[in-house]
């Protein structure tokens, strides 16, 4: 149960309810918010229009007017034209406080909310391992340039909510955020809501036969390393018939299809695109796998495991073993270690019964995910601060 806020009202500054993880942890907690806390005035900052209520509460929303794409000049002006609606917004609204996720939200509501003269409590939410991501875009000028603003404004944050401990120390020792600042706070899930949708019907013909099937799940780009999964899959070939289902949309999809067309496993794979409701596919798989280089706190794991789905990840983050202990409830693997997940998955696709037992202790473990409990994390900062 979570304990009464004094606070009145709160703003969540979301750049959409669409999409990635961050983003559904958003609605995950404004949903636990608006039934635990109904005296709480939950208030919705947008950076597009869109409908609140597709997400299953009814919440008054304020939207952000601007384009996604554009020049660098653009990109630079949208910066500045946003914390200025939202300093205009935090002004009429005085809310006692804001939550926002995403770094460039994050960034945004500080600055906004310094501009607005209210000065409401700030929290904010860091959902990635920043280095990695900085890393990544290291050639883009603009992602630069968050790395730096990041650097210089996150300490001015009432409170700093990282989603791992791999996520806080990375903060602390790479961006000099003070670790009294920074609360870990794992990601909520609706265990109830995934399992209910997980029993919808699946149309594709794959899940109708009696192919074992392994499971990806997330974005086709470069971070996720879905090559490797490929790799992998295309070494269990010649030791059992299988096929590979792939959910999710990105800019590797044709370099992934091809690599299949030259490993000559194009007939085994299968790219379903992005789907709203994943959990129907993995209630029907046998085996879940993420091959990722890094994650912050990876969902989709705590989503496979609430599905019935025994899961294979990479170590994509340290503390990937407070979600899979391995041997336990999972099976962790070296990244970029194709031989290796393709053992992984042989081992589990060959043995109904480590399957079962896995499946068994990850039921166990996803418990201390569920909504409620996360969503009471989230209101004892707001109710401390």
């Amino acid at each position: 149960m979570i304990m009464h806020l004094k606070q009145k009202k709160i703003i969540f500054v979301v750049p959409s309810l669409k999409g990635g993880g961050a983003e559904r942890v958003a609605t995950t907690l404004l949903e636990s918010f608006r039934k635990s806390e109904p005296e709480l005035e939950l208030f919705l900052v947008l950076f597009g229009e869109e409908v609140c209520g597709e997400s299953g509460f009814n919440i008054r929303c304020r939207y952000l007017h601007v384009h996604e794409r554009g020049s660098l000049l653009y990109t630079v002006f949208k910066f500045f034209k946003i914390i200025i609606q939202l300093a205009r917004i935090f002004k009429e609204e005085s809310p006692s406080a804001i939550l926002s996720f995403m770094d460039y939200s994050n960034i945004v509501s500080i600055v906004g909310n310094y501009l607005s003269g209210k000065r409401a409590r700030v929290v904010i939410s860091v959902h990635t391992k920043l280095t990695a991501l900085t890393r990544q875009y290291s050639s883009d000028k603009w992602e630069r340039s968050l790395g730096v603003l990041i650097k210089r404004l996150y300490n001015h944050a009432d409170s700093v909510v990282a989603v791992s401990r791999d996520v806080a120390d990375d903060l602390e020792k790479n961006f000099g955020i003070d670790r009294n600042l920074i609360q870990v706070i794992s990601n909520p899930f609706d265990l109830k809501k995934i399992r209910c949708l997980s029993e919808e019907h699946v149309m594709e013909n794959i899940f109708k036969g009696n192919i074992p099937i392994i499971l990806s799940v997330g974005r086709l780009s470069s971070e996720k390393n879905v090559g490797c999964l490929v790799k992998a899959f295309s070494l269990l070939k010649a030791d059992l018939k299988a096929a590979l289902v792939i959910l999710g949309e990105g800019e590797e999809e044709q370099y992934l299809k091809q690599l299949c067309r030259d490993l000559g496993i194009e007939k085994n794979v299968f790219f379903l695109g992005y789907k709203d409701n994943p959990f129907k596919y993995m209630k029907r798989s046998t085996v879940f796998a993420l091959s990722s280089f890094y994650e912050g706190f990876g969902n989709v794991i705590v989503e496979a495991m609430a599905c019935g789905l025994p899961v294979v990840a990479t170590r994509s983050y340290e503390s990937i073993e407070d979600i899979i202990e391995n041997d336990r409830n999972g099976l962790i693997v070296p990244v970029a270690e194709e031989k290796a997940l393709a053992d992984a998955l042989l081992r589990l696709l060959n043995n109904p019964e480590v399957r079962e037992r896995y499946i068994s202790e990850a039921m166990k473990k996803v418990e201390c995910y569920r909504s409620e409990t996360i969503a009471a994390q989230y209101g004892k900062v707001l109710r401390d601060l």
